[in-house]
Order: C-alpha cells, then sequence, then structure tokens
C-alpha cells in the first residue's frame, strides 16, 4: 500500500477524475442538480511500455518491476557531483540519510531527482 502512495504521489497523471451527475431539474423556475457519483480511476489509461526483443540476455517473456529511483538530473561532471553508490545505506536498502554531511546531502539532492521508473513488459511480440 505504501508503495501505491509514493507512486501515485510521483506520478498524479495516473489518476483519472470521474464524475456522473443527476439530469438537471427545473423546480419553480430555478435550475438545480445534485452530484450522483464521483468516482477516481488510478491507472485506468495506464499502458505498459513494452521493451523490444533483441540481444536481451532472458529469452522468456516477462515484466521488469517498477521502481523508484534516483534519477541523475545534471551532467556527472564537476565537484558537486554525489553518486548514490557511496551514500551509506540502512538496512532496508534506502539511503541513511542521518549519517550523511549536509553539504553532501545539498550537493546530492542538486543534481538528483526521485523519479518512478515504469514497468517494462520483455521479450512480448508487437
Amino acid at each position: 500500500m505504501l508503495k501505491l502512495l509514493v507512486i501515485l504521489n510521483l506520478r498524479p497523471s495516473l489518476i483519472t477524475h470521474g464524475a456522473q451527475e443527476r439530469p438537471r431539474r427545473v423546480k419553480h423556475a430555478r435550475e438545480w442538480k445534485r452530484e450522483l457519483w464521483s468516482a477516481n480511476f488510478i491507472g485506468r489509461g495506464y499502458r505498459m511500455a513494452r521493451e523490444r526483443q533483441g540481444t536481451h540476455a532472458s529469452p522468456r517473456m516477462h515484466i521488469r518491476r517498477g521502481h523508484v529511483t534516483w534519477q541523475v538530473v545534471e551532467p556527472r561532471t564537476g565537484e558537486a557531483f554525489v553518486s548514490a553508490s557511496v551514500l551509506p545505506r540502512s538496512k532496508e536498502g534506502g539511503i541513511d540519510w542521518a549519517q550523511v554531511a549536509s553539504e553532501v546531502r545539498e550537493n546530492f539532492l542538486r543534481s538528483h531527482k526521485r523519479l518512478w521508473l515504469e514497468p517494462v513488459l520483455i521479450g512480448a511480440t508487437e
């Protein structure tokens, strides 16, 4: 459930807001309406990306799971770039921000952005 909430926070375009209303009525020369039902759909228009069958190591068809990651948004040149692989990790595998110095954290956050990488269907025919 937490993973779904993180995905929805990072990808608000996956939410389709819907509304259905009662027919408009005129009563005593006043027009009025009431909302009948309002449903929000998660992932209604989502289409899974497909990866071309090429020289991939796995010949069977499978889904590469989606995940949230830190994506580099600036060039990796310069002294200010901090790689995610050099930061200390917690037992769960995430970055342990309590052990990271404040200037290193600022440099890392300046050159990275947190993104959701879509799941990909591998080995599927078009």
